[in-house]
């Protein structure tokens, strides 16, 4: 085998290596970027699952007031104090 043959065989060989490796490198990129817009999107999912938990303990919260039950009982039941009058305006 003369040096020139050998030499061609490395390089070859060399050429071969830095395909592999360009090949698998882009392969990974991707799947790297894939994977972080998929961790960005679960992120934001979790962020307004929490600002959703946020707004859900705060209406529980007002829910449970008095104040609360008594505006729904005025308002969806129709329900008034003992000894209240209401007025309707039926100029209305």
């Amino acid at each position: 085998m003369t040096k020139s043959k050998g030499s061609k065989i490395w390089f070859i060989l060399f050429m071969c290596f830095l395909l592999y490796f360009a090949v698998t490198f882009i392969n990974q990129q991707r799947l790297f970027y894939a994977r972080q817009n998929e961790l960005d999107e679960l992120n934001e999912k979790i962020a307004q699952e929490e600002k959703t938990s946020r707004e859900l303990k705060e209406l529980m919260q007002i829910v449970g007031s008095d104040e609360y039950v008594e505006k729904i009982a005025r308002e969806e039941l129709g329900l008034i104090k003992e000894n209240e009058r209401i007025f309707i305006d039926i100029n209305d």
